[in-house]
């Protein structure tokens, strides 16, 4: 059950994705994610090539900062939904490293949430970090089982640390299930 379970049994009417469960690692993750990661990594692994990057949507090209690879009728209809470069690295004038296969078998560990369908276990994306890369900066990725970065940004680190922090954000934390 997820707190906006709780409060729709109150009577409060959120927005929230119908048909999708949501799992953060400080809220909690079902025993069954590790038996169905298997499969996920497993199709990643077949759709990935060994030597190029994986596959990105036009909303990761431009929070990345490579909307030169983007059509730009996509990139005036992203701009239009609020998709913006990410603030930090623009700050220091570098790019969101793509991601290879040999950075995801190195960073797919590092957990900080995932989704999956409402009625079954089935991982469709996860979200991980990659602290390895840069000093002063953690990127965080959003990949799908077809092995695309659907987006990334990312969070500085402290004392040069990346700790996973239970979302702030009410209407997100709303979303994610329980125990």
């Amino acid at each position: 059950m997820r707190i906006g379970d709780l409060l729709l049994k109150q009577g409060n009417k959120l927005s929230l994705n119908e048909g999708v469960r949501h799992f953060h690692t400080k809220v909690f993750i079902p025993e069954w994610y590790l038996e169905y990661f298997d499969s996920f990594n497993s199709q990643i692994t077949k759709m990935s090539s060994p030597t190029k990057p994986f596959k990105a949507t036009d909303y990761f090209k431009i929070k990345a900062g490579y909307p030169h690879e983007v059509m730009m009728e996509n990139k005036n209809k992203l701009g239009q939904t609020g998709c913006k470069r990410d603030k930090l690295t623009q700050k220091k004038n570098i790019t969101i490293p793509k991601l290879t296969y040999k950075d995801y078998v190195r960073i797919k560990s590092n957990l900080i949430g995932f989704t999956a369908p409402l009625e079954k276990d089935f991982i469709r994306d996860i979200t991980i970090y990659d602290d390895e890369t840069d000093n002063g900066l953690v990127y965080i990725y959003v990949v799908s089982r077809k092995a695309q970065i659907i987006t990334a940004w990312s969070e500085p680190k402290i004392k040069g640390e990346y700790i996973i922090k239970k979302p702030k954000n009410i209407l997100k934390s709303l979303q994610y299930e329980l125990e």
